[in-house]
């Protein structure tokens, strides 16, 4: 999956969803690269710890992605500046564990503080 965005757009990992008559609740976003299995409240926590940052910093978002990014050719996908996203969770951890804003988020502690802080938080 590459890390893009489209309004509308079903395929970027992130989809902005429009009010419109057909979607009568309100405009809202989806996010697709979430595992099932993780803890929603860290999820959850890295989606709005990010979105926060952007906004603070002003970042530009990056240019939209109207068509199905799978489908795009890898020049196509590099013109347009869309990384992968990692798929092992080897690649996972190592990305998060050197993310200055991961650790601005959820803070600096060990695996094992981090385990045990958070074992049961999903139940409360």
């Amino acid at each position: 999956m590459h890390c893009c965005w489209g309004l509308e757009n079903r395929e970027a990992a992130l989809t902005f969803c429009a009010a419109t008559a057909g979607n009568p609740r309100g405009a809202h976003l989806e996010v697709k690269p979430i595992d099932p299995s993780a803890n929603p409240h860290l999820s959850s926590t890295a989606i709005l710890g990010a979105a926060l940052a952007g906004i603070r910093a002003r970042s530009p978002l990056l240019t939209e992605v109207r068509v199905n990014p799978a489908k795009l050719s890898d020049a196509d996908a590099h013109a347009a500046q869309l990384a992968l996203l990692p798929t092992s969770p080897t690649e996972m951890l190592r990305m998060l564990a050197s993310s200055s804003l991961a650790t601005e988020i959820y803070g600096e502690q060990s695996d094992e503080a981090t385990t045990e802080r958070l074992r049961f938080v999903w139940s409360a």
